[in-house]
């Protein structure tokens, strides 16, 4: 009996590890990327002109500068591709982050995110029409998207305690 019920207690485990394993498995949605552009953050030290500098000579043109972050849109005259633009700007010590720039839609798909930011799947359903408020901490928000029409509010600032429209 004690045989019987050990095999019992391993097949309950092996089944239980492959399950987890198999879940943990499951596809994402394949990242999407604006073709050829990539973000830029300098670190605060570094002036305008300097910024522009170094973005000619990581062979790049500036497309948009997106304030009060100043992250730079940049794109690639030449024929190095987004990924080799990004991994050149990482290189440069006056670089505080450099990433492709990510395609983020309100149905969630193609979305792009580090493998750390994905969260778990709920471990109960809500119940229909529940109300569920949710934070979005992200400067990359649309407020404007038809899809999130009346339902966001005005976002705030927490370094500067100040409210942005």
């Amino acid at each position: 009996m004690t045989r019987s019920l050990l095999g019992l207690i391993g097949i309950i485990l092996v089944v239980g590890v492959g399950l987890a394993v198999a879940r943990g498995l499951r596809p994402r949605p394949a990242p999407a990327f604006v073709p050829g552009e990539a973000l830029v953050q300098f670190h605060s030290t570094v002036s305008d002109q300097r910024a522009g500098e170094l973005i000619a000579q990581a062979g790049a043109v500036t497309k948009q500068r997106i304030d009060p972050q100043r992250i730079y849109v940049v794109t690639s005259p030449s024929p190095l591709t987004a990924p080799q633009l990004v991994e050149r700007f990482r290189q440069m010590a006056e670089v505080a982050h450099a990433e492709l720039n990510g395609i983020y839609t309100p149905s969630g798909e193609g979305w792009f995110a580090p493998a750390e930011a994905w969260a778990e799947e709920p471990r109960a359903p809500l119940g229909a029409g529940a109300p569920v408020k949710i934070a979005v901490i992200d400067t990359a928000i649309d407020a404007t998207h038809p899809a999130l029409a009346g339902k966001v509010v005005q976002g705030y600032n927490f370094t500067t305690n100040t409210t942005s429209t």
